[in-house]
């Protein structure tokens, strides 16, 4: 369902890091850019593709 809108997935994100924020956890976040997301899912259907 996310996946049908173009920023849902980056608003999902975004409110899950929020989420963690709050938490007095020793919880440790890796950014990694959306872009290098989208690249990797190419990258893995082209190699489906063979």
């Amino acid at each position: 369902m996310l996946a049908t809108e173009p920023g849902a997935m980056h608003l999902r994100t975004l409110q899950t890091i929020n989420d963690l924020s709050s938490d007095q956890s020793n919880t440790t976040i890796w950014m990694m850019p959306i872009e290098i997301m989208d690249a990797m899912k190419g990258y893995s259907t082209m190699i489906g593709k063979k």
